[in-house]
């Protein structure tokens, strides 16, 4: 097991790792719109997102980028993370910024 990762039980009673990090990865039908991303391969999110975020702004004219969620749900796939949400964090694994 690699270190970072929980071990929980499977539906047939077999550990498996779970990763701590809240891990994404893109699903090929959407590769064309995330140019700077690899589909299919997994990397924490919030790295991802950061990614994203860095690429789009170096980017004229490429529009607007909700400040709620970079990664959308219905682009990227997604495991992994704390079972619980940590304070100043959205359930959704979105942050939240001090107003």
């Amino acid at each position: 097991m690699r270190t970072g990762d929980t071990t929980v039980t499977s539906d047939e009673g077999n550990p498996i790792a779970r990763p701590r990090v809240r891990e994404a990865s893109l699903k090929p039908q959407f590769a064309h719109l995330y140019p700077p991303l690899e589909p299919g391969r997994w990397e924490p999110a919030a790295a991802m997102a950061d990614r994203i975020v860095a690429w789009l702004v170096r980017q004229p004219n490429r529009g607007y980028v909700a400040p709620g969620r970079v990664l959308r749900s219905e682009h990227f796939e997604f495991r992994g993370g704390p079972d619980k949400p940590e304070s100043g964090h959205d359930p959704h694994g979105r942050r939240q910024y001090p107003a």
